[in-house]
């Protein structure tokens, strides 16, 4: 019988924290761009869209929560044009954020 072997990629719970960290990120760009802080700001409008797209994605939805992760991600790109952030690991390698095994 051949072993299953799951990685952070396929680990539900990773899953799901990577997308919500790549929406804060994104939303944090949003509010960057906040003139005038009332509801009809579009930075303000932009954040609300955000976490109103994030409650159509199904808490088991694997596919899709990665499809997602990777949508806001591009979007934070395009609009802060600022590469993913980095960490060093215990072992003292570098991994982009939302890497596997980080």
């Amino acid at each position: 019988m051949a072993q299953f072997k799951m990685t952070s990629s396929d680990d539900p719970v990773v899953v799901y924290d990577v997308m919500r960290e790549a929406a804060n990120q994104l939303i944090a760009t949003h509010l960057r761009a906040v003139k005038d802080g009332g509801l009809s700001d579009p930075a303000i409008q932009a954040v609300r869209a955000v976490r109103a797209e994030l409650r159509t994605i199904g808490s088991a939805d694997i596919p899709a929560q990665k499809a997602m992760t990777a949508r806001l991600e591009a979007s934070r790109k395009r609009l802060s044009g600022v590469a993913r952030p980095t960490a060093v690991t215990e072992n003292g390698a570098q991994k982009a954020w939302g890497e596997a095994g980080w």
